[in-house]
């Protein structure tokens, strides 16, 4: 200003500065929340700030690892104001995972043993022992093995939990035997008598048995019986190992001791009669132990001529073992005379 007097006024200058910013500031990143799965390395996410006016740093909240037992978690939380106020949207990452270095337990009360005989199977049971990812385990049944009489089935348990943690395999083998088949004794000999005097040879008996052979329990009775008539059995008996038992089978032979020559005896002795006897035939006695029996007598009848005559008697006997008895022989002789003689 400059007065009428040409006095001039200091100037004055008066200048305004401003900022002009009405944009949100934008925070990015290239994580994303998500779940990293089992023991990994965390790494925080890496923010960006796109602010035009009054750039700054980035507010990140860590919350810290949270979780109990296996699930963990973990949250950064991005804000940023800037010198306008202008506020950028809050951008949050959360990583879940789970730790878990465990490995599981497979368990079962049942053991690998044999089941004897025609058993009822029961598969075994298994239970599981894991804290972070439980599931089902994987029970691989190898199914009924074995021909004939021995069997056995196998079972192979398995778990990986989500982790790839791999519990010890179990493995439960049973084994048993199916036989519900009578054993058969079988033998060539057969019951009867033996005659006389033998040799005897104890019968042979042989078994019949596919799933547990072993040995015939043979019972000898033993020689028994008095005098000549003489008897022994054998008994044979066999139970197999599943206690299927066969028939008994005996055998009994009989027979007959007779080594005693019989005796025939008579009163009687070979002699002449005299004169015009009465002949009365010997009679002869048998003393025989084992076979009794008739003696045979041959009468020779009456023979001779004229005045003089005999008449022999022969007795034998042979036992029903072949014994013979000494041969007896009675011979009579005797005159028939009853013509008056004539002096002349």
């Amino acid at each position: 200003f400059t007065d009428a007097c040409n006095n001039a006024a200091d100037q004055v200058s008066i200048t305004y500065t401003w900022t002009v910013d009405a944009t949100k500031p934008i925070i990015a990143t290239t994580a994303t929340s998500e779940n990293k799965g089992c023991n990994p390395t965390i790494v925080a996410p890496v923010f960006t700030l796109t602010e035009a006016c009054s750039p700054g740093s980035i507010t990140v909240v860590d919350g810290g690892v949270t979780g109990t037992d296996c699930a963990k978690s973990q949250t950064w939380t991005a804000n940023f104001t800037d010198a306008c106020n202008n506020a950028a949207d809050q951008v949050s990452i959360t990583y879940t995972w789970t730790v878990d270095t465990t490995k599981p337990i497979i368990a079962t009360t049942a053991v690998s043993e044999n089941k004897g005989c025609n058993p009822t199977i029961v598969a075994p049971e298994f239970t599981l022992t894991e804290a972070c990812s439980p599931g089902s385990i994987t029970v691989v049944d190898g199914g009924v093995t074995g021909t004939d009489c021995a069997k056995s089935q196998t079972w192979t348990a398995n778990f990986t939990d989500a982790c790839n943690n791999v519990a010890d395999e179990k493995v439960i083998t049973y084994t048993w035997t199916v036989d519900t088949t009578k054993p058969i004794i079988a033998t060539t000999a057969a019951s009867g008598d033996k005659g006389c005097n033998p040799t005897i040879v104890a019968p042979v008996f042989t078994l019949t048995e596919a799933c547990s052979p072993g040995s015939i329990t043979v019972v000898d009775g033993g020689v028994t019986g008095t005098d000549c008539a003489k008897s022994q059995t054998w008994t044979a008996n066999f139970t197999d190992a599943c206690n299927n038992a066969a028939d008994q089978v005996s055998i009994t032979y009989t027979w007959t001791v007779d080594t005693t020559k019989p005796i025939i005896a008579t009163t009687a002795v070979s002699e002449n009669k005299g004169c015009n006897p009465t002949i009365v035939a010997p009679e002869f006695t048998l003393t025989e132990a084992c076979s009794p029996g008739s003696i045979t007598v041959v009468d020779s009848g009456v023979t001779g001529t004229a005045c003089a005559k005999s008449q022999t008697w022969t007795a034998n006997f042979t036992d029903a073992c072949n014994n013979v008895a000494d041969e007896k022989v009675i011979t009579y002789t005797w005159t028939v005379d009853t013509t008056k003689p004539i002096i002349a």
